[in-house]
């Protein structure tokens, strides 16, 4: 009554893939959300640069009561004081042109070894962008941000 046992069947482990790659699916899906975004913060940078003075009021409101100047009202007055009065200024257009580029990259499925440069010196001009109009130009806040600022700031220590 000795029964005969089956050679048990051993699955070999597929290797993983160390590199994360994404469907095209989800390519698409990324680069239109960067894209729209980017396109977002360009308006909503343009729109507070018009409109900076009379919505300065209102940044942090959580009234949506209060009517904002900016095209992408609220949203876009917030988003507007963050990146181009509390940061880098005009320079923060060069941000919204990289989210659009990458964008524009992963939607149409172009190599995005070129991306890695772009946003390298991107972020490299922002930088210097934001420095060199908070240097020249101190009496307007919304050339150079805070940060170009206070980077001339400590620079100007050291001179």
């Amino acid at each position: 009554m000795f029964f005969k046992r089956a050679p048990k069947k051993t699955t070999k482990a597929k290797p993983k893939n160390s590199s994360w790659t994404m469907t095209r699916q989800q390519s698409v899906l990324l680069g239109g959300f960067l894209t729209l975004f980017g396109i977002a913060l360009i308006i909503s940078f343009a729109s507070y640069m018009v409109s900076w003075e009379n919505d300065q009021s209102i940044v942090g409101s959580l009234q949506r009561s209060t009517p904002a100047d900016n095209y992408l009202s609220h949203l876009g007055n917030t988003l507007g004081h963050l990146f181009i009065y509390n940061g880098f200024g005009l320079a923060a257009f060069i941000l919204a042109g990289l989210f659009v580029v990458s964008g524009l990259y992963l939607f149409f499925n172009l190599a995005t070894r070129p991306l890695r440069k772009y946003w390298f010196w991107g972020l490299y001009l922002m930088i210097w962008t934001s420095l060199v109009f908070g240097f020249l130009a101190s009496s307007n806040p919304m050339l150079g941000g805070v940060v170009g600022f206070e980077i001339s700031d400590v620079l100007q220590g050291y001179m």
